[in-house]
């Protein structure tokens, strides 16, 4: 397998020799739970237009968890645990 690395490593593309498509993936650290990362295949042998795609989704990412536009949903369940469980 052989790795690029993107903007200073934040966002590895790379294709995996088991692959039957030969499709690049790529995988950066999950900016909505902090923990674990994003993986996903760019759908293109292409390394200039994986490159692109992989940034692109970086950038959507970290710019939609900054705006909170993909925050969990609280239950009541949740609220009643956080203020009158404690």
């Amino acid at each position: 397998m052989r790795t690029t690395e993107l903007l200073g490593g934040l966002v590895v593309l790379y294709r995996l020799d088991t692959a039957k498509s030969g499709n690049f993936q790529y995988r950066f650290k999950n900016p909505y739970k902090g923990e674990g990362y994003i993986r996903r295949s760019t759908k293109t042998r292409d390394l200039g237009l994986a490159c692109k795609i992989a940034i692109e989704a970086y950038e959507t990412a970290y710019h939609r968890a900054e705006s909170g536009a993909d925050r969990p949903k609280i239950t009541i369940a949740d609220l009643y645990r956080t203020f009158i469980d404690e």
